[in-house]
């Protein structure tokens, strides 16, 4: 299982898989009072990887599917080619603890696709054209 540490600004947590998971730090108060914390995922794949992607593409998204509502919006990065070279994910969850239980189980991260992954929390106001926070 990934070991993920402690968020620490510019720390990396590295992985026993090779993938190296940033965290950026962020206030305490988020999560409290009920309301849900809604992260921005970047991840970047490894060198060479396009056709491991490929592979296990079909298990990440089955991964997402899990967790229903908590995938505010996700895809796929592009290099110059049209070719995916990492993602985005933009989710939210009730505590950093289930965001962390989420990447333990992400088969890009278990499969070594993505090589590096940055986690910060956001503030998602419009989806879709409807705005949703403040």
């Amino acid at each position: 299982m990934p070991f993920f540490a402690v968020p620490d600004p510019g720390r990396l947590a590295p992985q026993p898989q090779g993938t190296a998971v940033l965290y950026r730090e962020w206030p305490p108060v988020l999560g409290k009072g009920g309301r849900e914390i809604q992260y921005i995922i970047k991840a970047y794949d490894g060198a060479n990887r396009l056709e491991k992607r490929l592979a296990v593409r079909p298990c990440h998204l089955e991964n997402m599917a899990k967790v229903p509502g908590k995938v505010i919006c996700a895809g796929g990065l592009l290099d110059d080619r049209g070719n995916m070279k990492g993602s985005v994910l933009i989710m939210e969850f009730d505590s950093e603890e289930l965001l962390r239980q989420y990447l333990d189980s992400e088969p890009y991260i278990r499969e070594q696709v993505w090589e590096t992954v940055e986690v910060e929390p956001m503030n998602v106001v419009i989806v879709n054209g409807d705005k949703t926070g403040s």
